[in-house]
């Protein structure tokens, strides 16, 4: 019996820690349709808001460098991808959230297609709910937006916000520099070729 309550006290503390940590990190949502630059942009968007962690496809990247999780550009089918980005797999998002916890983080940017989308993020990954939304084309302009659509749209390819992809994991990845900031990022061709 000892042992069971210490069980349940060690539990109930653990949760509580885990609540008060939720409480206290704000998350920023980037939404915008697939292919309108969200994941360009994320890095610049982050250092805006003084924001170290990036949430994108199936990715938690800390200050431009992966350090958890399975990119669902990796995935062979669309349906697979969509869940791998959503950490709808239990052991993916077990792995991610534990990362998040044992870091802290003040802020984080979650991108998503939709505010459903990081809503099932914050859910899936036991996250609070969103602080802050914002939309792409509001950041960006619609022109931008457009021409980031015909890019996609031409070259089937994805910007990953991270400097430290190992390209041996990855096939067609190429460093991408942007001349705006100086930052550096990886284009990734994934291996599916379904694009809304």
């Amino acid at each position: 019996m000892k042992g069971l309550k210490t069980l349940w006290i060690t539990k109930t503390f653990l949760g509580d820690i885990s609540r008060l940590i939720r409480m206290k990190m704000k998350i920023y949502a980037l939404i915008g349709e697939s292919g309108t630059g969200k994941s360009y942009h994320a890095l610049n968007i982050a250092n805006q808001y003084q924001i170290d962690y990036i949430i994108d496809d199936g990715l938690l990247i800390a200050k431009g460098k992966m350090i958890a999780g399975k990119s669902a550009k990796d995935e062979a089918t669309f349906l697979a991808a969509t869940k791998r980005a959503i950490f709808h797999y239990p052991n993916h998002a077990k792995a991610v959230s534990k990362v998040i916890q044992a870091h802290r983080p003040a802020r984080i940017l979650i991108v998503g297609t939709s505010e459903k989308m990081i809503d099932k993020i914050c859910q899936h990954l036991a996250l609070g709910g969103i602080t802050k939304k914002l939309f792409i084309e509001e950041i960006i302009g619609e022109s931008k937006v457009q021409i980031a659509k015909k890019i996609r749209a031409g070259h089937h390819t994805h910007t990953v916000p991270i400097s430290n992809l190992k390209d041996e994991t990855q096939k067609n990845v190429h460093l991408l520099n942007n001349p705006s900031n100086g930052a550096k990022k990886r284009v990734v061709r994934p291996i599916f070729r379904h694009f809304k």
